[in-house]
């Protein structure tokens, strides 16, 4: 516990120090640290290091020298990839007012790569119960119609979707809060870099372009956004973007200072656009991409057989204000049903009504429907099993077949399963979500045997001992916590209650509905009865 030192070289031009000290007089005490960085790269590798200032006392970090040294390691390691031809921290101001946009390579902390992907399945999920909503408070999700080869009707290829858009979530999700509006996160400064000031954040979207995801037209951004003259937007990829799959491609140095063939829907005229020349930009996770909201840029579909995801994150000078709120407000209330922006530049079908919560429900299952909470099954494998077991018994059922697949989507919504480190901590009560999410636009009894399958197996416990037995180890495990087997009382009670004998059947088809590698319909074939459902 004596003052130690260690260093270390990032590579032939940049040294990092830390210096870790605790008192021996008060070993149990906090411990201060202290990080000082010299050498042709310090300012950016200093950029990059957030509450890690040369100088300054950071207590309490962790109680060894290792993890301090480790920590500035993968911050600086992620920013430096002397391979790649790099716009600096420190060169952006200058590249974005010559060339309207700059790329910095490998700005992301590693950390921050590796959990963007499932903050942003967090954002689906969130949004997935206000589908359709456009209040304030809430997540905003947009989906694309999109052309099916696997559809087993025509039922089915019109209900066929994907999640396009999702924004207004920095507000609500506390990790991408840090990250999006921190004056201290790495984005955050080399937006500042930018704009030569401090910046705000004014709007954030990420754009799923999943293959077959339609493109956008040549546009400038600044005639969507009406509170402000003067914004920049940070692109953050979470998968490779490139040509195959839909890259942005930019007008390098053209019109950075007016607006250029405006047309009626606030895009760019085809034959203005035509004469433009193109620059596609290829990113990496890790790597950041700021424009102005002045050069024009498209994409093109992605015809790739991988997903392309991307943060777009708008910012301002932050002596300009806070715009957020008037921003969501405004585009709440002028916002055209069918469109996702102010201006019509997307460049495919944007769903509404019945079709689009029909496809927040797809977008839930593809995006969590992978995850486990009973250990032989997906939760989307279990769902699929047990609405093929309606449909085969009860083929003219529907709220029936609806309520088997759907029985479980609580914990889809909560994210319950085997992957979280508090799994079966404690009972979250799965069916009391699911059920308030279905009574917004299914009949009550769909809802009701959502609410009532728990409820279901404790009845069935209470009945027959060989029940018990016949459970599997996670049933057994969330009975306890559920409440046990029911009383000969609780049964009576339970029995009178409305389309609970339905929450038994559907309860059945579920014990039965954990068989690996079984073979089901896919999801397209169920989708048209919840279609059917939907009021």
């Amino acid at each position: 516990h004596s003052q130690t030192q260690d260093e270390f070289a990032l590579h032939t031009s940049t040294t990092v120090v830390v210096y870790w000290h605790q008192p021996e007089s008060a070993p149990d005490s906090s411990s201060s640290s202290y990080v000082r960085c010299f050498g042709a790269e310090k300012n950016n590798i200093m950029a990059t290091l957030g509450t890690f200032r040369a100088g300054f006392r950071c207590t309490p970090l962790r109680s060894n020298t290792t993890w301090v040294v480790r920590k500035i390691v993968s911050y600086a390691r992620g920013y430096q990839m002397p391979t790649k031809q790099m716009s600096t921290v420190a060169a952006i101001e200058h590249d974005v007012k010559k060339n309207g946009w700059a790329v910095a390579r490998g700005v992301l902390a590693p950390e921050h790569v590796r959990c963007l992907p499932n903050w942003l399945d967090d954002v689906v999920c969130m949004g997935v119960a206000s589908t359709g909503s456009r209040e304030t408070n809430q997540v905003w999700h947009h989906y694309e119609h999109v052309d099916s080869d696997t559809a087993e009707c025509a039922e089915a290829a019109a209900l066929a979707t994907k999640l396009t858009r999702s924004e207004n979530f920095a507000h609500i999700h506390p990790e991408l809060k840090s990250l999006l509006m921190d004056s201290s996160s790495i984005l955050v400064q080399t937006v500042g870099q930018a704009l030569g000031e401090s910046a705000v954040l004014y709007k954030e979207k990420i754009n799923f372009k999943y293959p077959g995801g339609r493109g956008y037209k040549a546009h400038q951004d600044a005639p969507a956004y009406k509170e402000l003259q003067r914004h920049i937007t940070c692109l953050v990829p979470i998968d490779p973007m490139n040509e195959s799959n839909g890259c942005l491609e930019f007008a390098t140095g053209q019109h950075l200072d007016e607006l250029v063939g405006l047309t009626a829907d606030g895009v760019i005229a085809e034959d203005v656009a035509a004469e433009m020349e193109w620059t596609s930009v290829s990113l990496d996770p890790g790597d950041v991409l700021v424009f102005s909201s002045y050069v024009p840029h498209r994409s093109s579909p992605n015809r790739s057989n991988q997903a392309r995801r991307a943060l777009y994150l708008t910012y301002n000078a932050a002596t300009e204000g806070d715009k957020r709120s008037e921003y969501y407000a405004n585009k709440a209330q002028h916002m055209q049903p069918d469109r996702l922006s102010l201006i019509n530049h997307f460049d495919g079908d944007i769903v509404t009504g019945t079709a689009e919560k029909v496809a927040s429900i797809r977008a839930l299952f593809e995006t969590v429907g992978n995850t486990k909470y009973d250990p032989a099954v997906t939760q989307l494998e279990h769902a699929l099993q047990a609405a093929h077991l309606a449909a085969t018994e009860t083929p003219d059922d529907a709220q029936l077949i609806c309520a088997a697949l759907l029985h479980d989507i609580g914990h889809l919504l909560l994210g319950e399963h085997d992957l979280e480190h508090d799994f079966l901590a404690a009972d979250m009560q799965h069916e009391e979500s699911g059920f308030r999410f279905l009574t917004e636009n299914f009949p009550p009894r769909v809802a009701n045997i959502t609410r009532l399958h728990v409820d279901a197996k404790r009845y069935l416990c209470g009945a027959d001992d060989a029940y018990w037995a016949g459970l599997s180890a996670a049933s057994k495990r969330s009975l306890e916590l559920q409440g046990g087997p029911m009383t000969a009382e609780e049964r009576r009670a339970f029995a009178a209650q409305p389309d609970a004998m339905d929450a038994v059947q559907v309860r059945l088809w579920d014990d039965r509905s954990k068989a690996a590698g079984a073979k089901t319909p896919s999801l397209d074939a169920f989708l048209p009865y919840v279609a059917r459902c939907m009021v």
